[in-house]
């Protein structure tokens, strides 16, 4: 089996979801740096001028451009924007045969991903992190994707499947008929329950029915905690976009499970008119040359 290794993104729009694809490629870099070409990028974006060229001397990156009409092609008939994803991972698969993992952008690695290379090499498929049986869930969306499913012709087979984050994904080319199985379930559902949730149920649904490995010991998606944008806009505004050898470093100043407590505490402590306004919490963005001084020291 081929040994060609590959992380894809896929990285349009909003400036946001750029400085994010780079942050993950940095976070990887960080880990890996001896090893780190051993693995190649590839990027799916709309703005591939946008990337500082001093990129390449860190990581291995192909840009593959995502322009307006793929974009709308992908999506489908009923605008489905995680449809895109899906048919991303089917593209790839056909034109760069090996392995590869699938991160969202809003994602970090923390650990060295060997393994689950290895695992994938061997004809794991991954997914993020498991996220509870469906029928047993306490969330609005799923309860409502639960009551669907009861109803379908196929209720049966849906039955007691977990719900797995689709943030990470992995699988060999050679394993690209299940990726083209998520999509016929995709596009079999979606017009009928038109919810984001869709996409991730049909990885679950088609992934647990095979060697499963769990990939959030070695990544963390923040999906969760979407005013990361800002501060790692501000991380790049503050040190630039090129000097991967001191940016490494720096990425230490950045501590998720710590503004994610911060997060959590805020909407915790609300007062009641505070609730009654909607008052959501802004992230504090972070003094980087404070930070300096004790990164040093």
């Amino acid at each position: 089996m081929s040994k060609n290794r590959y992380i894809v993104m896929q990285a349009y729009g909003q400036e946001r979801i750029l400085y994010e694809s780079l942050f993950a490629m940095l976070s990887y870099y960080a880990i890996h740096k001896e090893k780190c070409k051993e693995v190649t990028f590839i990027i799916y974006t709309d703005k591939p001028t946008w990337y500082p060229a001093a990129i390449n001397e860190f990581v291995s990156v192909t840009f593959i451009l995502l322009n307006a009409d793929k974009i709308k092609e992908w999506r489908g008939a009923q605008s489905f924007v995680h449809r895109l994803k899906i048919k991303l991972l089917e593209d790839v698969s056909l034109h760069y045969p090996g392995s590869f993992l699938y991160i969202d952008t809003d994602t970090v690695f923390k650990k060295h991903c060997e393994d689950l290379f290895t695992a994938i090499e061997e004809g794991a498929l991954v997914m993020h992190t498991f996220e509870g049986i469906i029928e047993s869930s306490n969330h609005p969306i799923i309860n409502k994707l639960a009551r669907f499913l009861a109803k379908e012709d196929e209720a049966l087979a849906y039955k007691n499947k977990a719900l797995y984050n689709a943030g990470v994904l992995g699988f060999n080319s050679s394993k690209r008929p299940f990726i083209q199985e998520v999509l016929h379930l995709t596009d079999e559902l979606y017009p009928r329950f038109e919810k984001h949730i869709v996409e991730q149920f049909a990885f679950s649904f088609i992934f647990q029915q095979h060697y499963l490995k769990i990939a959030a010991s070695h990544l963390e998606h923040y999906w969760n905690i979407k005013e990361m944008g800002s501060i790692i806009t501000s991380f790049f505004d503050y040190y630039g976009k090129d000097n991967w050898e001191v940016l490494a470093i720096k990425l230490a100043q950045i501590d998720l499970s710590t503004i994610a407590q911060e997060k959590i505490s805020f909407y915790n402590n609300r007062s009641i008119w505070d609730k009654m306004l909607k008052k959501d919490w802004i992230a504090p963005l972070p003094n980087w040359e404070k930070l300096d001084a004790h990164l040093f020291n």
